[in-house]
């Protein structure tokens, strides 16, 4: 566990902060701290903090400080709190002389440690040669850490061995307390020695020693053996024995014994509400109270009742097991039953360890009570995934379905067929079928690459497989396939252990759904976004809260939910209305400090809606910080699940509010957003009143409607270098995932400028709520990326117990918005050749067609190309949509943005394509040819007479003469004719009339 509280250059930092890590390290049990760092100024609170920390078994390792002075004037902290519980450790070299630069004092520093040349990491991935007493603390508490991680031993025993164990050296006399430098081997000799068998002579024992015997005495050496919580058994071990003129060995072999004593606890389990269909597991405790090894086995259990655990368990003595016991019922109700354990509990040494010491040991009864209920149902509609066929018109969907990394490969589809096993000893479906399947596959986990079990299964005739899993809880997010391999042309699902198990004796009818519904990047600018409408149902009889998110997959990484961009025109501030500045910050010049707002719309964050936030005085927004003291600063945001989370940053650090203004509002000049303005805010500066220091910053942050989010940075100081590890970025609710751009950002340049966060998909409402029996509600979302990712709607859900959960998926896919040229009729076949009236040419329009429906313009049909495969990705999961946008590939081969160190295009394919095959931006695609506008023709042609005045336009010296009221169609009866008045005004009236050739 890394812990940091100084600054990047190891300095700055406070005692404060200092006490909050190890408090943060003690709260999660952590039994060893290394401590390199240390200063003059003394502190009763971080004293007190240390005690605590040895009282409850922690071993505080820290350092002498490299001042090369005598501290035993107890002038150096945390190293001269050395009385309650700090291990001080000075530095050697490598001849086993003090460095000249370690501090010393025998009252306070117990232990050296080599600290000269030491190769240590360093920043940036690399290694570097380092001095210092800070490099001897971890050679000390890693070897704590040795003997800790083999032997069960608290702090203050280590300690002690720490000093004990170590080798003495002349040159550290009068020194360090003991004269002793670490000894690795030793410290592991006396842990084993302190564990289980060590010497003993006139009352001091080791694991070794030496002793004068006088000529013609004697010595007596005893050896001591055993242990509290040590087990029953036999044991070989040897003294070693050597004196001047020779050596021996003498061989030991003890043996422990003792009473087992086991005790269950509690002795009634009680599942007060499971739902039916449902598995709830309980915890049963058996402590073995005695100094011999329990033993008990858990006899066959009557159902609805499941053991989870191992049939066989042992206890060491002083120890714990801890038994699973699962509730399974099928059907409402009320089951008691009985867990019968048998031990050999009581039994004296020698009979508890017989073979069947567990037919005449006490017998452990557990009383079982279980209520079952009927549980709720989750629909949702439409869905991606496995699904029972229970009617023609019902399908009942599987929970927990993982799907496979082929699938965008995989003509969109949907198959519906029986489950067919393999043979017996193909279960696993790893080898060749020896009979055709004709349905869905239905393996085990293991054996073979999920990719091999495809492959096999479609030479069988399979239709797709249905995968269940070895273990449960199912973990597997995605079921992968090697880079490069053949992707084969069915689909596969993974469902749970359970599942598999039930549907493996009934092989129903099943559905297999993998069509995603599919979005567009790139549409016009007259569409609107791209929209998913998702029905959610509860079907069953007891209510349930419900919660969506999208997930981006398929090699895209949540971290890139966001895309950036910078820019110096953008910038722009706020003007917010009147009373909207947040009094708290400045009245208290606060410094870490938070107030909740209210938003004044629901915000899409992450794709989850939200109707308020926190705003911190470091610098951020945080929707998730209620029960944080929201006080996390910089480079700690990225990835930690630990509170604050969904962290909105456009500059998180140390900041104070001495003279600041944090304001909170609505601003209608800014299209409908939200805004949150920090000016004027203070780095912190110990020296300075309420530690306000002079440098300044103002910068503000926008939550607008449309989910984008936007920072505008005002004012900034110089140098820029200062604040480099300022935190600007996201990141997620759950802190699994965070973007940063800090480094991205013109701070250097002195100039405000503006970044516009752009989100993959904003909710379009509500994304949780609750849903009684038989209610229904909608979860809608805009598309709005133009990368063309591709993921999945997340639906979870659970009961008012928590004892019941449901998830769904349903697959987004994103394609760049087609147009399709749409053709006219033709028009009459028309003489073009007066010489020859039996062969004409016809044309005819076209109007250019979107997804939608839409007619658009013509001049977006002139791309007459199609992206191979609409989901493809590369092996990095970058699509067609992000070669063409970010400049990789131009006109068809490599563009400016391709790295040379990047390599080939071949050397990112996936799925048996590279961009140069699959892309249209880079060469490959599907090109469409453009259809014909006119053509020839030979039947009906058409002689025109363009001025309707009875003869055609060959034979007519002046064809364009009439005016527009005498134009008319001719006919066998009509002879009538106009005089030739001009010809050019009547262009325009081209095909107005026309005589068909006989």
């Amino acid at each position: 566990m890394a812990l940091r509280f100084l600054g990047a250059d190891g300095s700055g930092g406070s005692t404060s902060d200092a006490m909050r890590a190890l408090e943060y390290a003690l709260s999660f049990g952590v039994r060893i701290s290394s401590n390199s760092w240390g200063g003059p100024e003394t502190s009763d609170a971080l004293r007190a903090v240390v005690q605590r920390a040895g009282e409850v078994g922690h071993l505080f390792v820290t350092a002498a400080g490299n001042g090369g002075s005598d501290v035993g004037d107890g002038s150096y902290f945390p190293c001269a709190y050395q009385k309650v519980g700090a291990l001080c450790v000075a530095a050697t070299t490598q001849t086993d002389q003090l460095a000249s630069f370690s501090n010393y004092a025998t009252e306070y520093v117990e232990i050296a440690a080599p600290g000269v040349d030491i190769i240590s990491t360093f920043l940036e991935s690399g290694y570097k040669s380092q001095f210092g007493t800070s490099m001897a603390v971890p050679f000390v508490s890693g070897a704590a850490a040795l003997a800790a991680s083999s032997f069960d031993l608290d702090g203050a025993v280590l300690r002690r061995l720490l000093i004990d164990s170590a080798r003495s050296v002349p040159a550290l006399e009068g020194k360090v307390g003991g004269a002793g430098r670490l000894d690795v081997r030793n410290l592991v000799l006396q842990a084993e020695s302190h564990y289980l068998f060590w010497l003993e002579v006139s009352g001091q024992h080791a694991a070794q020693m030496s002793a004068t015997i006088p000529a013609n005495g004697s010595l007596s050496v005893w050896l001591r053996v055993g242990a509290e919580s040590a087990a029953h058994g036999s044991h070989e071990a040897s003294v070693h024995v050597a004196w001047a003129n020779g050596t021996e060995n003498v061989p030991v072999v003890y043996t422990y014994q003792g009473w087992p004593e086991l005790q269950q606890q509690p002795e009634l389990l009680e599942w007060p509400q499971v739902p039916v269909n449902a598995t709830v597991d309980l915890s049963l405790n058996v402590t073995n109270l005695g100094n011999g090894t329990g033993r008990l086995r858990v006899k066959h259990l009557a159902f609805p009742f499941l053991n989870h655990g191992a049939e066989n368990v042992t206890v060491a003595p002083g120890r714990s097991a801890q038994l699973r016991i699962g509730c399974a019922p099928n059907a409402t109700g009320t089951f008691a039953g009985q867990a019968v354990l048998q031990s050999n509990s009581g039994l004296d040494p020698w009979s508890s360890v017989q073979a069947d010491a567990l037919e005449f040991g006490t017998v452990l009864n557990v009383s079982l009570l279980c209520t079952s209920a009927a549980p709720p149902y989750l629909e949702m509609e439409p869905f991606t995934g496995a699904a029972e066929v229970i009617s023609a018109t019902q399908l009942r969907a599987f929970d927990s379905v993982v799907h496979a990394e082929w699938e965008p490969l995989l003509p969109p589809g949907e198959v519906e067929a029986e489950l067919v096993l393999p043979e017996a000893n193909n279960s696993f479906g790893c080898a060749p079928y020896t009979s055709e399947v004709g349905g869905v596959a239905l393996v085990r986990r293991g054996g073979c690459y999920f990719l091999l079990k495809a492959q096999m299964a479609q030479a069988a005739g399979a239709l797709g497989v249905l995968l269940y899993d070895n273990q449960g809880p199912t973990t597997t997010p995605m079921l992968a396939m090697p880079k490069g391999g053949d992707v084969p042309d069915i689909p596969m699902f993974m469902v749970t252990q359970a599942l598999g198990e039930d549907l493996a004796v009934r092989l129903p009818r099943v559905v297999l759904r993998w069509a995603p519904v599919r979005v567009y990047t790139s549409r016009p600018p007259t569409a609107p976004p791209a929209s998913v409408e998702i029905s959610i149902s509860n079907l069953g009889s007891a209510s349930l809260t419900w919660e969506g998110q999208p997930r981006l997959s398929f090699g895209a990484s949540q971290d890139s939910f966001y895309t950036p961009s910078v820019s110096s025109s953008g910038f722009s501030w706020a003007e917010l209305p009147e009373g909207s500045e947040i009094g708290l910050f400045p009245e208290l010049n606060v410094d870490d400090g938070k107030f909740l707002y209210t938003l004044p719309f629901s915000f899409s964050f992450y794709g989850q809606m939200f109707d308020e936030v926190w705003v911190c005085s470091n610098g951020f927004l945080a929707f998730d910080a209620a029960e944080s003291g929201a006080v996390r600063f910089a480079l700690p945001f990225q990835r930690n699940p630990q509170q604050p989370n969904g962290i909105v940053a456009p500059f998180a650090w140390d900041l104070v509010c001495g003279t600041c203004t944090i304001s909170a509002g609505e601003s209608t000049d800014t299209g409908g957003c939200a805004i949150v303005q920090f000016t004027d805010m203070s780095f912190f500066d110990k020296g300075s009143i309420h530690n306000a220091g002079s440098d300044l910053v103002s910068f503000e942050v926008r939550l607008c409607r449309d989910g984008r989010i936007h920072f505008m940075y005002a004012a900034f100081p110089q140098p820029a270098a200062g604040y480099e590890n300022a935190f600007v970025g996201l990141e997620s609710m759950e802190g699994d995932s965070a973007i940063g751009i800090r480094s991205q950002l013109p701070f250097a340049e002195g100039k405000p400028f503006s970044v516009t966060l752009h989100p993959w998909v904003t909710a379009a409402a509500a994304t949780r709520g609750q849903l009684v029996a038989n209610q229904r509600a909608v979860l809608r979302y805009d598309v709005r990326s133009t990368t063309g990712y591709g993921g999945f709607i997340q639906l979870r859900a659970q009961d008012e117990s928590g004892l019941w959960h449901s998830e769904r998926k349903l697959r987004l896919a994103q394609d760049p918005f087609q147009f399709e040229l749409i053709p006219g009729d033709w028009g009459p076949c028309l003489v073009q050749d007066c010489s020859n009236f039996s062969l004409g040419e016809r044309t005819r329009h076209f109007q250019c067609q979107g997804m939608d429906g839409n007619f658009y313009s013509t001049d977006l049909c002139d791309t007459l190309c199609v992206d191979l495969l609409a989901d493809w990705r590369d092996k990095d999961g970058e699509s067609c949509a992000a070669y063409g946008s970010r400049g990789w590939c131009s006109d068809g081969s490599y563009g400016a943005g391709w790295p040379a160190s990047w390599g080939a295009f071949s050397d990112h394919a996936f799925g048996g394509y590279d961009a140069s095959m699959a892309c249209c931006a880079c060469g490959g695609g599907v090109r469409r040819q453009r259809p014909a506008s006119s053509e020839m023709c030979e039947n009906n042609v058409v002689a025109v007479d363009t001025d309707c005045d009875g003869l055609i336009d060959c034979d007519d010296s002046c064809p364009l003469d009439p005016s527009p009221m005498t134009q008319r169609r001719l006919n066998q009866d009509d002879t009538s004719s106009s005089p030739c008045v001009g010809c050019a005004w009547a262009f325009g009236m081209l095909w107005s009339c026309a005589l068909l050739a006989a």
